[in-house]
């Protein structure tokens, strides 16, 4: 229900309108009917309007949502590279280059194996004879 109030100020307003129309001249109140006219003979004109105004904030919302998950996005995770293992033909030419070196001096080899292994472990130097060395 409508308060006496309310339908006091609704009359006066109403009262008031009729007036301001009653005071406009012929010209005016015929260009004023015939916009009238266009804007109802336009059905979706006012829906039109509203999709106008409301698609630039959309898109706008848009960017913004998207700049905003990407700037708050985690940064990608760095994979180590992919280690392969050694193909056949590489360990083939690893084996046969160790062998070559094995091959280039024998007598070192040789000597190597005669000598003792130092007790002490790797932290020590190698502790050598005087007499047999010189």
């Amino acid at each position: 229900m409508i308060s006496p109030r309310d339908q006091h100020n609704a009359e006066c307003t109403q009262a008031q309108f009729e007036r301001h129309c009653a005071a406009l001249d012929a010209g005016t109140r015929q260009a004023l009917r015939a916009r009238r006219r266009a804007l109802l003979a336009s059905p979706s004109s006012s829906a039109q309007g509203a999709w106008r105004r409301l698609l630039p904030a959309g898109a706008m919302a848009t960017m913004m949502a998207i700049a905003g998950a990407l700037w708050l996005a985690p940064p990608p995770v760095q994979t180590p590279p992919a280690t392969y293992p050694v193909s056949t033909q590489a360990a083939l030419a690893m084996a046969e280059e160790s062998a070559q070196t094995l091959d280039d001096d024998p007598d070192f080899y040789l000597w190597l194996a005669s000598e003792p292994i130092a007790d002490s472990g790797f932290d020590a130097a190698p502790q050598f004879d005087k007499e047999r060395t010189l």
